[in-house]
């Protein structure tokens, strides 16, 4: 091999181990300690919904900048719930940011958020007979919303229910003008 042939071969090879990795945004599932929210209709006493607290870190593994859409909760199946708020951590407030706007992230850059889910919970004897202490509590505070503790503390009292609600559940993140989006199963 002459040297012009060696050396294009070299910068090939260099150039392609240079290439990045599909996923150059990683996501990664972290503990939180914020509370789950119960929500209850009144005129029927029955727990109709239950956001559970979930904190994601984006790291952006890469020199470049990096933008994405969204950052979704994705129920299975579907019509499990409702969207997901999004927030960011300041000063220990939780601030509502919109799911529709870029995001970015610089290079080598991590980022915290929360999201919310919004499960709709099914009406049946045995689901609501699970929540009958918290209905008791929110009828005697005259109110339709009560925290009740962390993740940690639900699944000790009720881990059954927990996996039920979000066996297939998974965490997506719609990367700007990619194919390449992410998506990671939700870990209780």
């Amino acid at each position: 091999m002459n040297k012009i042939s060696l050396f294009t071969l070299f910068t090939i090879l260099c150039l392609s181990g240079c290439n990045s990795n599909k996923h150059t945004i990683e996501l990664t599932q972290l503990t939180t300690t914020y509370p789950i929210i119960l929500y209850m209709n009144k005129e029927y006493n029955e727990v109709v919904r239950i956001k559970f607290p979930l904190k994601v870190q984006l790291t952006n593994n890469s020199y470049s900048s990096k933008t994405f859409a969204s950052i979704q909760y994705k129920y299975l199946p579907y019509e499990k719930g409702i969207g997901n708020p999004l927030y960011i951590e300041k000063n220990n407030t939780l601030i509502r940011i919109k799911q529709a706007t870029k995001k970015y992230l610089a290079p080598l850059e991590k980022k915290e958020y929360i999201i919310y889910t919004r499960h709709r919970m099914d009406t049946s004897k045995y689901i609501q007979q699970q929540f009958k202490p918290y209905i008791d509590m929110m009828m005697a505070k005259k109110t339709d919303t009560l925290t009740i503790g962390t993740i940690n503390q639900f699944k000790q009292k009720h881990r059954k229910l927990l996996l039920s609600l979000t066996k297939q559940d998974r965490i997506y993140i719609n990367i700007w003008k990619s194919k390449n989006d992410i998506s990671i199963p939700v870990k209780w």
